[in-house]
């Protein structure tokens, strides 16, 4: 099964906390890979997830796929938090205008 990052894991016990206070939040897995997933890991994930999806932008994104991942999940979202992290950019990469950071404020995401 798919081992959680401390952070993904700080972002789920806030919304979790949060979801008790507002039943109405929703956590959401979108899938950046498997299309077609077994039962048992969909199950797995729904323990924690209120729903989980493959969006159909990322059927042929190939290597952009947690790219159109995370575009799928800024523009269906109405809060994002987001971890930055300079030093795990590649040095010779060049700002891009697909970068999330400047795609987030024009997404109409807060």
């Amino acid at each position: 099964m798919r081992k959680q990052e401390p952070f993904d894991k700080l972002c789920l016990a806030v919304v979790t906390e949060l979801k008790m206070k507002h039943p109405h939040i929703r956590r959401i897995c979108v899938m950046a890979e498997f299309l077609h997933i077994v039962e048992d890991y969909t199950s797995y994930l729904l323990e924690r997830d209120d729903h989980t999806y493959y969006p159909e932008r990322m059927i042929n994104a190939d290597k952009a796929a947690y790219v159109e991942r995370n575009y799928e999940t800024i523009d269906n979202s109405g809060y994002c938090v987001i971890r930055y992290d300079e030093s795990y950019m590649p040095s010779g990469r060049k700002n891009s205008k697909r970068d999330l950071f400047d795609y987030q404020s024009n997404s109409g995401t807060t």
